[in-house]
């Protein structure tokens, strides 16, 4: 059946992963005749610099794409406000567009969606990815000796809670993360698992001319000879370097 929905995003979609990993996905869905608009938070530089290109995928996909500013100036307060603001722009999408189902990817655009479920009677999808705010504290990102990040981890948990019992339906990375879920919290198991994955058209090396190739090995100084393994990627205390090299 085709829906009416509302995709609401913590990351750009002029971000790398916007265009590799989210705009694939609601393409597609799209082409299912699935009537989408999306809500997103864009970094200034991204967006200068990748606009146009994003813009014309949406218009030829028939998506619909809105967005605010990214503003991470102050810590924790800039959150605050971008999650005030993601509040009021999907309302105003939610009764536009008469969206059936709202569709987060994370825990703050979560507690956007749970608002548009409590108001409109949306159906609200609560596409977890990781587990945001253990991977903060995992992550070294927050360091829970420091009473702020202490009472910013018990709050979000306490939201974590709440939305998982609230969504009515979860979608989870892993069979794991959704065993992980069913056996610690109440929810309304409603659960679909989705594997992360990427467009690799997006990333086919093929289209790449042989002339910027051989320009860039110049740059750096590398032979054509030598052989080059390289990580398209994130690297940080989030992820296994040793491990995957």
């Amino acid at each position: 059946m085709v829906k009416n929905v509302l995709f609401i995003s913590y990351d750009g979609l002029t971000d790398s992963l916007g265009q590799a990993q989210i705009l694939p996905y609601l393409i597609g869905l799209s082409k299912k005749g699935h009537k989408i608009q999306i809500l997103s938070c864009e970094k200034s530089e991204n967006f200068k610099k990748n606009h146009t290109i994003v813009s014309q995928k949406c218009e030829e996909a028939n998506i619909g794409w809105n967005y605010i500013d990214y503003d991470n100036s102050i810590p924790v307060i800039s959150s605050f406000f971008t999650v005030q603001k993601l509040k009021s722009e999907a309302l105003k999408i939610a009764k536009e567009f008469k969206i059936q189902v709202v569709h987060c990817r994370s825990i703050i655009p979560a507690m956007v969606g749970e608002v548009l479920q409590q108001k409109l009677g949306i159906k609200f999808i609560f596409d977890i990815r990781g587990f945001w705010v253990d991977e903060r504290v995992d992550g070294k990102i927050w360091n829970l000796k420091n009473p702020v990040y202490g009472f910013l981890y018990n709050y979000f948990k306490g939201k974590e809670k709440y939305l998982f019992k609230q969504a009515d339906c979860i979608v989870t990375l892993t069979e794991n993360a959704k065993s992980y879920i069913q056996k610690e919290f109440i929810t309304k198991n409603s659960f679909l698992v989705v594997p992360c994955c990427v467009d690799f058209e997006h990333f086919d090396y093929h289209k790449i001319k042989n002339e910027k190739v051989n320009e860039l090995r110049a740059t750096i100084g590398m032979p054509e000879g030598n052989y080059v393994l390289t990580y398209v990627g994130s690297l940080g205390t989030r992820y296994m370097l040793l491990e995957m090299l």
